[in-house]
């Protein structure tokens, strides 16, 4: 009997704290640096979310390259001129940390490194 409670429990526990795994394609993109935007260029990048029980993110970018981001923080919502966006803080391979804003109405995503002042914004 006790270890079927365990299960029932554990059964419930993967229920309640499971996370659907998703993907975002963005055929474009913009840079932030130096106080500035660059010309929106063409690029194609992917972004899984949810890829593990940590619910990290994965971006493979245009060149085949893919980066992984470890959630660190829990997510809040806010708004912006009108558009409401989630932000989650992550940590890059690297070591450095990051944030990833997805705003839910027009689809954006913007991955911002706060220490460096850079940015990258894509459009689907």
């Amino acid at each position: 009997m006790k270890k079927l409670l365990v299960l029932l429990f554990l059964s419930i526990q993967a229920v309640l704290y499971s996370q659907n795994s998703f993907r975002l394609d963005y055929s474009k993109f913009a840079t932030y640096e130096d106080g500035k935007w660059t010309s929106i260029q063409q690029g194609n990048h992917t972004f899984v979310f949810n890829s593990d029980s940590n619910s990290d993110i994965k971006w493979y970018n245009s060149v085949g390259v893919k980066a992984s981001y470890r959630r660190i923080s829990g997510t809040s919502t806010s708004s912006i001129d009108g558009y409401t966006y989630q932000i989650t803080k992550f940590i890059d391979s690297a070591g450095n940390e990051a944030y990833i804003q997805l705003f839910d109405n027009v689809g954006w995503l913007v991955l911002i490194y706060p220490s460096s002042e850079f940015k990258i914004q894509f459009y689907p």
